[in-house]
């Protein structure tokens, strides 16, 4: 018989249920309990999956046996609730950003650290066929020596301005880097490794408190020298948001977004040919017990499972969602100050 990953689920918004129905569908989970404090919210939730609820993590962990935790509250309780569960000697898995800031998500990885227990952070696009294969080219030296790499992230979230309740909304969410632009921050991190420099600016078009547009210019380890592009007040992107990683080496290109892997190669490399090559997401291999959406959801969650009971490493880990919380500190810093900063962002902190 299988063995199974008992969890918790605590927040029930859109990404909680959505965290619910994959446990529920692959082998490898058993849902123990859910978790809201909203009280019909948990009710209901518990009576669709068949699960008890609870209104706190304190009540569950007192009451119901499991293994590790899925945290889908908002932002500002990931800190709290994460540091509680790993001291609990609970594995974790919590959505994106890690946290308001990178102090609280340094604090969460160390006490990870410290409790032994498996950590991972929800930035799915790492696990969407086209990203993959992506990255994985990239391990084998597909493109030869990688030296330039741009992200481009647009969206048509903010093109008006906005009643106060709704900046506020926004505001707790962690602003634009909330919404899209820490997937594209992530996936660059992936690829380019950690920043060394970089020099930004920011705007604000129609929020007051917040960036909607940022552009930076990166220099990463090993030299390689990166663009970036971000905003949610771009017009024209409401259907379909933006995402793309452009990747430049010593021998060939690649453009790589949800849809699809563009090259140009200078010579063949097993599957991408000599010239221009086109690969669909459509194309691509994508084995999962149980599929739900096309960003790589039953992936992610089946490897935070696989880590826990196979003793492997999960990944994308709590550092690496502590350094996308550096990064967003940085860009801002850069925008605001108008200097060129070095983020330091090292694991001995």
């Amino acid at each position: 018989m299988q063995k199974k990953l008992r969890i918790a689920i605590v927040g029930l918004g859109e990404m909680g249920m959505v965290r619910g129905v994959i446990a529920k569908g692959l082998p490898m989970y058993e849902l123990a309990c859910v978790i809201d404090s909203r009280g019909t919210f948990a009710r209901l939730a518990g009576k669709q999956f068949g699960v008890r609820h609870f209104s706190s993590y304190e009540k569950a962990a007192s009451a119901e046996q499991f293994d590790a935790v899925i945290v889908s509250t908002p932002l500002e309780s990931h800190h709290e609730l994460g540091v509680k569960a790993v001291r609990d000697g609970k594995h974790v898995f919590c959505e994106k950003p890690l946290a308001g800031n990178s102090s609280q998500a340094i604090r969460m990885y160390r006490e990870a650290v410290a409790s032994g227990v498996k950590t991972q952070v929800g930035y799915n696009w790492r696990f969407h066929v086209t990203f993959a294969k992506a990255k994985e080219a990239l391990e084998r030296e597909v493109l030869g020596e990688l030296k330039y790499v741009r992200l481009l992230v647009y969206k048509s979230e903010v093109v008006k301005p906005e009643e106060k309740a709704e900046k506020k909304n926004r505001e707790e969410r962690f602003g634009f880097y909330g919404a899209l632009a820490v997937h594209g921050l992530d996936l660059l991190l992936w690829f380019a490794g950690k920043p060394q420099s970089l020099s930004a600016q920011t705007t604000r078009v129609f929020s007051s408190e917040l960036s909607d547009l940022i552009s930076a210019i990166c220099r990463f380890d090993g030299g390689i020298h990166g663009v970036v592009d971000l905003g949610w007040s771009h017009h024209g992107f409401v259907d379909k948001d933006e995402l793309s990683l452009y990747l430049t080496g010593t021998e060939g290109s690649m453009t790589v977004n949800p849809d699809c892997i563009e090259t140009y190669m200078e010579r063949e490399c097993e599957d991408f040919p000599c010239g221009d090559s086109l690969i669909y997401a459509s194309e691509l291999p994508y084995h999962t017990e149980f599929w739900f959406t096309h960003r790589g959801l039953s992936h992610e969650m089946e490897a935070f499972a696989n880590a826990v009971l196979q003793d492997t490493d999960a990944g994308p880990s709590w550092y690496d969602g502590f350094l996308v919380d550096r990064l967003v500190e940085a860009l801002e810093e850069s925008g605001t100050s108008g200097k060129t900063i070095s983020p330091v962002i090292e694991e001995s902190e």
